[in-house]
């Protein structure tokens, strides 16, 4: 009897609180905890020109059919909000990535602790930086797959520094404007001599203060967008005589046409430092030399470290420019793309200093056609293939035929 008791007064108290959803929960301590994340695998057929230089293990047509989530889509976060009173909340994140199809993980995405009021939000930690969310990821429907444009020609990378369209910045102080603002601002700065990145290639001793800066403003129509951020060079890339800071602008815009949707990016880049380039033991990677890193990961027997290049590639020390656009045409529940973009290298003369000889000029172009398929808000399946035509400096020719199918699930 006292059981029954018992059950019908826990019955009683449930039915009475407000209606969460099956993602939030409320802590015994008054905490809002709410559960996010995605999941993603692809049946993919990635096929790179093997590279004579350096050339992969295996034969080239080994492994290249595979089940791979390659850009690192699936993850799974917590967002954590407390009220504490005179209209400011506490709030948190915990963010980890998972690779579907290989079993790699879990690794590290967002983790900060933070303040929110109605001026907006700071946070302190490991932040996504203004320039994925300013353009960058939010122009490309088809980012974190084997389609997307960051890495493949058309968008940074830059996961060293985590400044680009991919990453994380460690050690960081980040700013955003409140929702609803007429414009929104993210502001990120790295306010220590602390790694950012393994190797070196961003923070380290001597490097001083890095800044990143991003700001949108639009509405019905579209929108506009700017971004910069400034990575300044540390002791060991100044030691080798690549002492001036690295900086990267973007401007960019969507235009709403109806169905269709216009989207263009621009990337200026100046004395490439980053990922690939200089790293904390003086050593240039004249291959892939690179303010990014390499396009795909969830790697595979014939590309162990990830099937992918660094086609955003930047000559060490020296200037680029990248280019994107892509059209959407909706036609009820599907999507139709098309999208693709070129990066530019600079060539760099010979730095004695350095040992490093002149080199030549980098190209990459990136065409891409793909559809995706919405069963709702949350549930999709895409198709899509891209070809990536590259010239290294090297005087190689490493192009990419990527052919994939997917499907992703949001919560």
């Amino acid at each position: 009897m006292q059981r029954n008791i018992l059950i019908a007064a826990v019955a009683a108290t449930l039915t009475s609180l407000p209606v969460l959803s099956s993602a939030a929960m409320l802590s015994a301590a008054g905490v809002d905890i709410n559960i996010f994340g995605k999941l993603q695998a692809e049946l993919s057929s990635i096929d790179i020109e093997p590279n004579p230089l350096v050339p992969p293990p295996g034969e080239p047509d080994d492994a290249q059919l595979a089940i791979r989530d390659n850009g690192v889509q699936s993850r799974i976060g917590f967002d954590v909000k407390k009220d504490v009173g005179g209209g400011l909340a506490g709030i948190g994140r915990l963010e980890y990535t998972q690779v579907l199809g290989n079993g790699n993980g879990p690794g590290a995405r967002e983790q900060w602790v933070g303040l929110k009021g109605g001026w907006g939000e700071f946070n302190a930690g490991r932040n996504q930086a203004p320039m994925k969310y300013i353009g960058g990821a939010a122009y490309d429907i088809f980012v974190a797959t084997a389609l997307q444009a960051r890495g493949s020609g058309a968008a940074m990378w830059a996961p060293g520094t985590g400044y680009g369209a991919a990453g994380f910045v460690n050690h960081s102080i980040k700013y955003r404007t409140p929702k609803g603002a007429p414009i929104t601002v993210h502001a990120l700065i790295m306010p220590s001599d602390s790694l950012n990145s393994a190797g070196g290639d961003s923070g380290g001793p001597g490097n001083g203060i890095d800044v990143n800066i991003g700001a949108s403003w639009g509405g019905d129509l579209g929108e506009i967008m700017v971004g910069v951020f400034q990575d300044t060079a540390n002791d060991a890339q100044e030691a080798v005589a690549y002492d001036d800071d690295e900086t990267v602008v973007r401007v960019g815009g969507k235009l709403n046409l109806g169905a269709f949707t216009l989207f263009g990016q621009y990337e200026d880049i100046s004395d490439a430092l980053s990922s690939g380039g200089i790293d904390a033991d003086a050593a240039i990677d004249r291959v892939n030399a690179c303010t990014g890193g390499s396009g795909f990961r969830g790697g595979d027997e014939l590309y162990p470290d990830g099937a992918g290049q660094c086609n955003t590639a930047m000559n060490p020390g020296g200037d680029g420019e990248v280019y994107f656009a892509a059209v959407h045409w909706k036609l009820g529940k599907w999507l139709l793309v098309l999208q693709g973009g070129k990066t530019e290298a600079d060539a760099t003369p010979a730095n004695a200093l350095a040992g490093v000889g002149a080199l030549a000029e980098r190209e990459a172009t990136n065409g891409t056609v793909g559809v995706v398929y919405f069963f709702d808000k949350t549930t999709r399946l895409y198709a899509g293939y891209q070809d990536v035509s590259v010239e290294e400096p090297d005087g190689t020719e490493p192009d990419r035929e990527s052919i994939v199918l997917g499907m992703r699930l949001d919560f």
